[in-house]
């Protein structure tokens, strides 16, 4: 091609380009006199026209910020959220067994560590009642007998105990069921209750929770040292002043660090065992 006729395109372009951008500043000025409902209809005519163009709303350009900025900030913080939460968790389910042990004048050795699986998980399983009421079902009683059964086991709260008094239960059972019933009776059929799995449930007391473990344990000197332990020098125990219980026991180190590691495996709470995976460990 000639050097003449590249120099010819060349103007040509570059008129091109001139006209394009006057056509442009016309175009602008002409837009911008034009009322607000006119200049959204030309724009509307132009998008339908020309296929390439596309309407960007105000609030899109932001949304989609928003959108992007949420999911890389959800992508870069998700483990560590759940991580926490999981953490966070944990520490309410500790400190909320802690402090609910023994409300009365008891708590629980520092030493004891308790650990408990999701509640999602625990709600999935049987509960501690359904299975109470399964036993009592099994176990040959009168019908009287079996009406304060089923006060008591309704009676119980989440970690098994039995917080109200024989008197209480006598009184509520004879002003909501209209059962005339003693002391005695309901303390009968307690004991029964009290042999039901899990262990411990019944328990009316930190202290009697612990002992109704023990019992079920095989005949031997270390369930004996274990029960002494608990019956005669609680305070002791509560206190972790296994010095003195050592000189009281005339044990040797060996014979005191295991009683205390099966001690420390006894559950004050078997209504939250039931269904889960839950033990008290060092």
């Amino acid at each position: 091609m000639a050097q003449g006729q590249i120099q010819t395109q060349r103007q040509q372009q570059v008129q091109k380009q001139i006209m394009t951008a006057n056509q442009m500043q016309l175009l602008q000025a002409k837009l911008s006199e034009l009322p607000v409902a006119q200049l959204a209809e030309c724009i509307r005519a132009e998008i339908d026209d020309n296929p390439a163009l596309e309407q960007v709303l105000p609030d899109d350009h932001y949304d989609n910020d928003n959108d992007s900025f949420d999911n890389n900030d959800n992508e870069e913080h998700e483990e560590d959220y759940e991580t926490m939460r999981e953490r966070e968790e944990r520490q309410s389910e500790l400190d909320e067994a802690m402090n609910s042990i023994g409300k009365d004048d008891e708590e629980l050795p520092v030493y004891y560590k308790y650990s408990n699986t999701n509640n999602d998980d625990i709600q999935e399983e049987e509960s501690i009642y359904d299975s109470l009421n399964t036993q009592m079902i099994e176990t040959e009683l009168t019908p009287k007998e079996r009406e304060i059964m089923e006060y008591l086991i309704g009676s119980l709260d989440n970690d098994g105990w039995l917080r109200k008094s024989t008197l209480s239960i006598a009184d509520e059972m004879a002003i909501y069921n209209d059962i005339d019933v003693n002391q005695q009776e309901i303390e009968n059929v307690l004991k029964k209750l009290q042999e039901f799995d899990p262990a411990g449930v019944g328990a009316r007391s930190l202290k009697e929770c612990l002992l109704l473990q023990i019992e079920r344990r095989t005949d031997s000197s270390e369930k004996e040292m274990m029960k002494k332990v608990i019956d005669e020098y609680y305070d002791e125990f509560i206190k972790k002043q296994w010095n003195i219980i050592q000189k009281k026991l005339a044990i040797d180190n060996i014979t005191t660090e295991r009683l205390l590691q099966e001690l420390t495996k006894l559950n004050p709470k078997p209504g939250l065992s039931f269904g889960s995976n839950s033990n008290i460990n060092l």
